[in-house]
């Protein structure tokens, strides 16, 4: 008997319920499903934390402007460019 193996993602819908359809199969063919958790799913439900705990462990990383001002300075000066 040759077994052959199908990867499907999909996710829980309403009630903890799962509704596939595999094309593959005949009707009435006996199947067996393994569920596997994503890792991430894993990770955010175990770990919840709210957005501006999350977004205070953000890297800032380097900034393309040291200041507002500059900020403001360069935008000016793409919407001038794109009035010429």
């Amino acid at each position: 008997m040759t077994q052959t193996a199908l990867r499907i993602k999909t996710r829980a819908l309403a009630g903890k319920r799962l509704d596939i359809t595999i094309p593959e199969l005949d009707e009435g063919e006996e199947v067996e499903i393994i569920i596997l958790r994503s890792q991430d799913t894993e990770a955010a439900t175990s770990e919840k934390i709210s957005l501006l705990e999350f977004v205070k462990t953000v890297d800032p990383g380097p900034r393309p402007f040291k200041t507002w001002e500059e900020y403001e300075r360069a935008l000016q000066e793409e919407r001038e460019a794109w009035e010429r």
